[in-house]
């Protein structure tokens, strides 16, 4: 807060009117001397009353402020005018407090010019409460830090650490430093609690995960997952460390695979050409005994196709599941194949029986045709 004017009028030691502007005033430190009942503490009475309707210091009533001096027409009141240079509530304020003294008793009105040059529209309660509220400070507090009594400056330093930590907070405007602790606070608890839950998840999943004994990381899952609290990243590094190995052994297992169905194509192949050329039937007995050693890997696959399937909850291992069930699906499909095949070969093998059995019949006509002809002519005679 920063004076800028103040007039009072038939107030305490001033019989008429008396105007004193701050604003002549160069530079920020100044001083009010003058011989005793000059009215050096009037100044700060009327400040004070103006702005709380109380005179400064606890020793002076409210109806010692009309001036003994004055005439009984002039009216007593008190007009500040003061500035905020920053802040919310930065601008020039007017506050004209006027006082009634009545048969029934002492009375004041109270006006409270805002900076843009508005009335505040209040009842004199109202009002009283929207220049405290534009001080930050209530009668007391201002009283102890802005117009500090002679001798008690003292009671502000005397006092406990709540009501000087209540003072303070409303001189540096700290509301804005509780706002941003509160949202702090509120931001700790959400990701605490976002936290806590990600914790559980990674408890529920850590408890699920396997860990394949083939890989040697068994061990060093069980050490990571006693420090799983401490150290949780030593679980992440195991688990890191079982997919890579898997990737690997992945890898190793398509590139068999695709071997696998790379002779099963040709395979097939051969079983297709051996249907359009009967003389290499000795490529049916190979192809079946290929098909035979392939069902009996079956079996081998089946196992290898549980381990990727327990190792499905370690992590990024699915597409590794995929492979293995649409490998698993070809080969059944070639394994049908194999069978139509198989059926095919039966029928051409007795398609070829008959062929010879054909010709066997065949060639016995033949010699017995042959056999006639050679037969030699009776004679007539």
């Amino acid at each position: 807060m920063k004076p800028l004017k103040l007039v009072m009028s038939a107030f305490g030691s001033y019989g008429g009117e008396e105007i004193i502007d701050f604003s002549k005033i160069k530079g920020g430190l100044f001083l009010v001397s003058g011989d005793t009942g000059s009215g050096k503490t009037t100044i700060f009475d009327g400040i004070m009353y103006a702005l709380y309707n109380k005179m400064g210091g606890g020793d002076r009533e409210t109806k010692m402020m009309r001036s003994e001096y004055a005439k009984d027409k002039q009216k007593t009141f008190v007009e500040f005018t003061f500035e905020y240079t920053h802040g919310e509530n930065k601008g020039v304020y007017v506050v004209k407090r006027t006082t009634n003294f009545r048969k029934s008793g002492v009375t004041s009105d109270v006006v409270l010019t805002l900076p843009d040059g508005e009335v505040f529209n209040g009842k004199n309660k109202e009002t009283d409460e929207k220049i405290q509220s534009i001080v930050g400070l209530d009668y007391k507090q201002f009283g102890k830090i802005v117009m500090i009594a002679q001798g008690q400056f003292r009671e502000l330093i005397m006092e406990n650490t709540k009501n000087r930590k209540e003072i303070f907070k409303s001189i540096f405007s700290m509301d804005i430093y509780e706002k941003i602790e509160r949202v702090i606070n509120d931001r700790f608890k959400k990701i605490y609690a976002q936290i806590k839950d990600n914790n559980l998840l990674l408890e529920e999943n850590f408890n699920t995960a396997y860990v394949s004994e083939e890989n040697g990381n068994t061990d060093a899952w069980r050490e990571a997952f006693e420090k799983r609290d401490t150290e949780p990243g030593l679980l992440l590094d195991v688990l890191e460390q079982e997919i890579k190995e898997l990737e690997i052994k992945k890898n190793e297992e398509k590139k068999i695979i695709d071997k696998k169905n790379a002779d099963i194509v040709k395979l097939v192949k051969r079983i297709s050409d051996a249907d359009k050329i009967n003389s290499k039937f000795g490529q049916r007995k190979e192809a079946v005994l290929r098909y035979e050693s392939l069902m009996e890997q079956k079996e081998t696959y089946d196992n290898k196709a549980v381990i990727l399937k327990k190792a499905k909850a370690a992590g990024e291992v699915r597409q590794v599941q995929s492979v293995y069930i649409k490998t698993k699906n070809t080969i059944e499909l070639r394994e049908k194949q194999l069978e139509q095949n198989k059926s095919k070969f039966v029928l051409l093998e007795q398609s070829h029986k008959k062929l010879l059995s054909e010709k066997e019949s065949f060639e016995k006509k033949d010699k017995q045709s042959h056999h006639t002809k050679m037969r030699p002519i009776p004679s007539i005679a």
